[in-house]
């Protein structure tokens, strides 16, 4: 973690807790110099296990929609006990991709072709949005280098795809603001 702007890690312990350790990656896989894969469990959210990238944010990548140029940060959320799968290897080859494409993550995309963080699941994509759970005031956070987003990666089933590739993301958003339940949970019924 040298070279990465110590408030940077501060703020994303302050936010996901602490941090529990890294991951390795799959040796095939091409490498990401300068960005890991970590774990950090007792955060704000209680009884919840992020996975997230750590180091990205060195990297400004290019908005799809304007001139911006934008540091993020990617996580993930897991019920405490739920298996974290495959969770950092497609973690890696989305930064993989957004590198070699110099293109940011914004909200309302949806990845599909990553491959799935859950195999026992039946997600089929990671949807892109805001960090809901956490105050709004925490979704960013500043750094010597810029502003540096935090982008939640949501896992979606199939139906749930059709809807958002059908209805928008805004539609699809209005169904996560009226979810009953946990979305961070593995076991969590469809939105749609």
């Amino acid at each position: 973690m040298e070279d990465l702007t110590p408030n940077l890690i501060q703020h994303m312990e302050l936010v996901f807790g602490e941090i529990q350790g890294g991951f390795t990656v799959p040796s095939e896989l091409p490498t990401t110099p300068g960005v890991q894969y970590v774990e950090y469990k007792n955060g704000s959210v209680r009884n919840v296990t992020v996975i997230s990238t750590l180091g990205l944010s060195r990297f400004e990548l290019a908005s799809s929609t304007s001139d911006k140029k934008i540091r993020q940060e990617l996580f993930l959320m897991v019920k405490d006990g739920q298996p974290s799968g495959t969770t950092p290897a497609v973690l890696h080859r989305i930064v993989n991709e957004r590198l070699h494409s110099n293109r940011a993550i914004l909200r309302g995309e949806a990845l599909r072709k990553t491959g799935c963080p859950f195999p026992q699941k039946d997600f089929v994509a990671l949807y892109a949005t805001l960090p809901i759970y956490y105050p709004t005031e925490m979704w960013t956070c500043q750094t010597d280098e810029g502003d540096v987003a935090l982008c939640w990666m949501f896992p979606i089933r199939d139906k749930e795809w059709r809807y958002l590739s059908e209805k928008g993301w805004s539609e699809f958003e209005s169904l996560l603001d009226q979810a009953q339940f946990d979305l961070f949970d593995l076991d969590r019924p469809s939105l749609v």
